[in-house]
C-alpha cells in the first residue's frame, strides 16, 4: 500500500525505444492539444498572474428524470474506443474531489509549469450537489477518460443520498448502453482523515454492491492536500476500515493552482511535479488481467457484463 513511482509515460505507451520519429509526432499532437484546449477555453479569472480558463465544454441531455444527474463533455468529440475508461470519485465533504478533477484536467491537457494559464472547471470552487459525468476527449491520452464527480458523503447515520444518486446513474447507463463498464472507484481523502466512520463505510458498501463487488482491487484512493514524503493518516484510516486497495495515489491540488497561501516556491513546484508524476502512475496504460461478469440489470436480469479494467 505505498506510494507508486511514475512509471512509463502512457502518452507513449505504444512506442519502442529509438522509434524518435512517432515520438516527435506525439509529442507535437500533445502541443496541439494544449494549445487547442487554451484557446478554446474561456477565461473565468486572474490569480497572481495566472489566467483560469474553463475548457470547451459541451452539457449533454441524459435520459433521467432526475435534476441532479448531469453529463458534460470536455474537449470536443472523439471517436468511442474500447480503451475508454470511467471513473467513479467517492469521498466524504470538502476532500478536494472537483480540485482532483481541475488537476486531472492540467495533466490531460499537459500544461507545463510555467505555462500562464490553469484549467478548471468552473470559476469557483462550490460544494457538490449534483452527479456529474465529465467526459474528457482529446487529451495526451489514446483515449477518453470520463471522470464522475459526486456529493460528499455526510457523516450521518442511515443517510443514504449519495449511494441512492449513484445507483439510479448506473441504471440509467445500463438502460440506454445495455452494458456498463466501471475501471475504478477513486476514494478521495484529506491527507489527515483520522477515521471513516460507519456512514461512510456503509455508502461505499451500499455502491460496492449494487456493483457486484467486482472492484476490490479497482479501489485507487488519492490522498489530497498530501505532503511528498509522510505516509498520510488517511491511509491508516483506510486499513482499519478495512478498504482494501493495492497502491495509493498523493497529490495536492495546491500545486496545480497559483499560489496565493504563501508556500516556498520550491515546495509549491514540488507539488506540482509529484502531483503530475503521481497522476502519470494513476492514468499509467497497463494491460487488462481480469474480465469480470455479474451485473445485475433491473429490467434485463443477467444480460450486463463489466468490463473491470485492472490499472
Amino acid at each position: 500500500m505505498k506510494s507508486p513511482t511514475p512509471g512509463l509515460n502512457s502518452r507513449f505507451y505504444s512506442l519502442r525505444t529509438g522509434d524518435t520519429m512517432k515520438l516527435k509526432r506525439l509529442n507535437e499532437e500533445v502541443v496541439e492539444a494544449r494549445q487547442r484546449q487554451a484557446e478554446l477555453a474561456a477565461q473565468v479569472s486572474t490569480i497572481e498572474g495566472v489566467n483560469m480558463v474553463v475548457p470547451e465544454m459541451e452539457v449533454v441531455k441524459v435520459s433521467s428524470k432526475n435534476s441532479r444527474i448531469r453529463k458534460v463533455i470536455i474537449g470536443g468529440d472523439q471517436a468511442p474506443s474500447p480503451e475508454d475508461k470511467t471513473i467513479l470519485l467517492f469521498g466524504p465533504t470538502k476532500s478536494g474531489k472537483t480540485m482532483t478533477i481541475n488537476s486531472m484536467l492540467n495533466y490531460l491537457y499537459d500544461v507545463k509549469r510555467e505555462n500562464d494559464f490553469r484549467f478548471v472547471l468552473d470559476g469557483e470552487i462550490k460544494r457538490t450537489e449534483n452527479l456529474t459525468a465529465y467526459v474528457i476527449n482529446n487529451t495526451v491520452l489514446p483515449f477518453s477518460v470520463t471522470v464522475v464527480d459526486t456529493p460528499g458523503v455526510v457523516s450521518r447515520e442511515g443517510n443514504a443520498t449519495v449511494s441512492t444518486l449513484i445507483k439510479t446513474w448506473f441504471e440509467q447507463e445500463l438502460r440506454e448502453a445495455g452494458t456498463f463498464r466501471l475501471d475504478a472507484i477513486s476514494i478521495v481523502l484529506h491527507h489527515n482523515e483520522k477515521s471513516l466512520g460507519w456512514p461512510f463505510i456503509n455508502e461505499l458498501a451500499a455502491v460496492k454492491h449494487m456493483l457486484g463487488d467486482d472492484l476490490k482491487t479497482n479501489v485507487l484512493p488519492i490522498i489530497t492536500n498530501s505532503e511528498v514524503l509522510p505516509q498520510p493518516i488517511a491511509v491508516r484510516s483506510l486499513a482499519l476500515a478495512n478498504i482494501s486497495f493495492v497502491e495509493y495515489y498523493k497529490l495536492n491540488n495546491l500545486g496545480f493552482m497559483p499560489n496565493t497561501q504563501g508556500i516556498p516556491k520550491l515546495q509549491h513546484n514540488l507539488f506540482f511535479s509529484h502531483g503530475m508524476a503521481s497522476l502519470e502512475a494513476y492514468f499509467r496504460v497497463r494491460p487488462a488481467r481480469t474480465h469480470s461478469p455479474s451485473a445485475r440489470n433491473p429490467t434485463r436480469r443477467g444480460a450486463i457484463f463489466f468490463y473491470l479494467f485492472i490499472l
